[in-house]
């Protein structure tokens, strides 16, 4: 009976360790994949803002976004020439809408998410992107266009 009980306490104790090691399994596991994923959405933020960028070869492109980043310069576009700066600006709203979102919810580094912040302060300088805002931010998170009317508050 003695033998029996340790026998049980043996078994017992073994099956304990090996929840115990398969704990620590799942949480090494949960965390490795928490960081595949973090350095997954770095890659694709880079993606879109790389592909964004080549807007930017054609030099009818630039010269309307130059032309449109003053107010007056604004006013002066075409429709046409607006609508296409438009589309523009709404992608990179939707880039940094994206790269907020994925810092949100813990998917994007604080020291990476400073920059896309750095990058949207600084567009938000320009008219263009001021007046597209201005028709155009109830299509985004919430807690998103807090933080754009907060930046446009404070510049």
């Amino acid at each position: 009976m003695v033998q029996d009980t340790k026998y049980k306490n043996v078994v017992e104790l073994l099956g304990m360790a090996a929840v115990v090691a398969s704990l620590i399994f799942v949480g090494l596991e949960v965390r490795q994949n928490a960081s595949a994923t973090r350095g997954a959405t770095q890659q694709q933020l880079s993606a879109a803002a790389r592909e964004s960028a080549l807007s930017f070869v054609d030099p009818d492109i630039v010269e309307l976004v130059i032309r449109g980043g003053t107010p007056d310069g604004w006013a002066g576009l075409t429709e046409v020439e607006q609508f296409r700066v438009g589309q523009l600006t709404m992608v990179a709203f939707r880039m940094w809408e994206d790269a907020y979102y994925q810092f949100s919810i813990g998917n994007l580094d604080a020291d990476l998410w400073a920059g896309w912040e750095a990058g949207l302060s600084e567009s938000l300088a320009a008219h263009y992107a001021r007046d597209f805002w201005s028709r155009q931010d109830n299509r985004y998170h919430e807690g998103f266009r807090s933080l754009v009317d907060s930046l446009i508050t404070t510049s």
